[in-house]
C-alpha cells in the first residue's frame, strides 16, 4: 500500500491534511518532497524578501523575475557525449566553445 499525502510540519512532526486510515503505532517509511511555492505578486516579492532581504525591494523584481523564467524556457539540455573508451567525456556548454574535456 502506498499514499501520497499533503501536510504542514510542525518542528519533527507532520501534521496531515487528511485521515491517513492507519491503526495507531503503524510503522511508515516517509519520503519528504517540500512543495515549492506558487507566487505571484506581492506575495513573490514578500517570498523574495524574507529570504533574499534586499532583493525584495527592488522596483525591477517583476522583470528580473521575467527575465529569469525567459531564459529557462529557451535553455536546452546540453549533449553529453561520453568517450567509447571510458577515459573521459565531452560536455558542451553555451559558455565553452567547442565543449570542454572532463577526465
Amino acid at each position: 500500500m502506498s499514499l501520497t499525502l499533503s501536510g504542514f510540519t510542525h518542528g519533527n512532526q507532520i501534521d496531515l491534511d487528511g485521515p491517513l486510515g492507519l491503526p495507531d503505532g503503524t510503522r511508515v517509511n516517509v519520503t519528504v518532497e517540500p512543495q515549492r511555492p506558487q507566487l505571484t505578486g506581492e506575495a513573490r516579492k514578500a517570498w523574495v524578501a524574507s529570504i533574499c532581504g534586499v532583493w525584495g525591494n527592488r522596483p525591477d523584481i517583476d522583470a528580473i523575475f521575467e527575465e529569469i523564467a525567459e531564459n529557462r524556457r529557451k535553455a536546452l539540455p546540453r549533449p553529453v557525449n561520453f568517450d567509447l573508451n571510458g577515459r573521459s567525456c565531452l560536455a558542451k556548454s553555451a559558455g565553452t566553445p567547442g565543449g570542454a574535456l572532463h577526465p
